[in-house]
């Protein structure tokens, strides 16, 4: 991921401490997505199919970069190398992204929810960070006030819809792990994410109605900040849901490779080593001289064979039992 998704990532999470579910919960907003609350933004902007771009043009790259850290900028304008991975990374992340779209991963309706939600967060926080630049360190949308997000909740749908994107969110992030299975929000913990989700929607609203006042710069840029998360969301998942499964290797697969490959197989070898120096140490020789030989344990080979300080119970009841 490159330096300017990873400073997207580190502005919202440096700023938004809290338990471990409003964490859980930022990860699942910022991240992951639910997208039940979309279904007022969706019919709010113009319809639209995700759009993953095959390259970047040298526009591109202008657009993404302008106004940058200038420490940054002359980096990348001193070091060849760190231009060099900067576009591998863009091409690599949009390559995999494609391939997910073909393979049709983007016709889970899991994972549209999901592309959505970053379309939101991401439209809105570029728009806080631009219209309140220089403004001083704040936290993510810090300038909104309490009175807006009070207004925001005036409409009893918006209310609604938050309850449902938490009941959804803490589902989502106890079957994914994220939360034990037996945690419940706290007060603290539902404030903090209403407030939030409030914020978010406050901001991307605000972006859309004052869309024809902005620098079409500005615009484009966003619009590339967003189709690029989505890119980097699309690769990760398509990496996670596609080639591990694509990796995995059954052991039929692997009894039926050996056996086409008898040379691979080496198991019958180290069977026989095993039993000759069994052999061995029951004539007499010393076991801890032979460990030390031959013993392809890093744990307990130095040791002559010793285990130190193990309790019953961490090995497995055959190892268990033989020793």
């Amino acid at each position: 991921m490159t330096r300017e998704f990873r400073k997207f990532r580190k502005n919202s999470s440096d700023d938004q401490r809290g338990s471990a579910l409003i964490k859980a919960l930022i990860v699942i907003l910022v991240i992951i997505g639910i997208g039940v609350a979309l279904l007022v933004w969706k019919a709010k902007v113009a319809k639209h199919e995700t759009e993953i771009p095959t390259k970047l043009t040298e526009q591109d790259f202008l657009v993404l970069l302008k106004g940058e850290d200038p420490a940054y900028l002359k980096k990348l304008a001193d070091d060849p190398s760190a231009r060099q991975k900067l576009l591998e990374n863009f091409k690599q992340t949009l390559a995999f992204a494609n391939q997910a779209k073909k393979e049709g991963l983007m016709d889970d309706e899991e994972v549209k929810q999901d592309l959505r939600e970053i379309e939101l967060f991401v439209t809105a926080s570029s728009y806080d960070q631009e219209k309140n630049k220089g403004k001083g360190p704040f936290p993510p949308f810090g300038f909104i006030e309490e009175d807006e997000v009070k207004k925001f909740y005036d409409n009893r749908f918006n209310q609604a819809l938050f309850n449902e994107f938490l009941q959804k969110a803490v589902e989502r992030a106890k079957k994914q792990g994220l939360l034990p299975k037996d945690a419940d929000p706290t007060e603290e913990d539902i404030e903090r994410a209403k407030s939030d989700f409030a914020k978010v929607r406050i901001s991307a609203e605000e972006f859309k109605s004052k869309s024809s006042e902005l620098d079409p710069d500005f615009k484009r840029k966003v619009d590339l900040r967003v189709k690029l998360q989505q890119a980097s969301y699309l690769a990760r998942r398509y990496s996670e849901d596609v080639l591990r499964k694509k990796l995995e290797v059954s052991d039929s697969e692997i009894e039926k490779y050996l056996k086409e490959h008898p040379e691979l197989d080496t198991r019958a070898e180290k069977r026989a080593k095993a039993e000759e120096l069994l052999a061995r140490v029951k004539a007499g020789e010393d076991f801890a001289q032979l460990a030390k030989q031959y013993s392809e344990d890093p744990g307990s080979k130095d040791k002559g064979g010793l285990y130190q300080n193990i309790r019953k119970g961490s090995f497995i009841p055959e190892f268990e039992t033989v020793a």
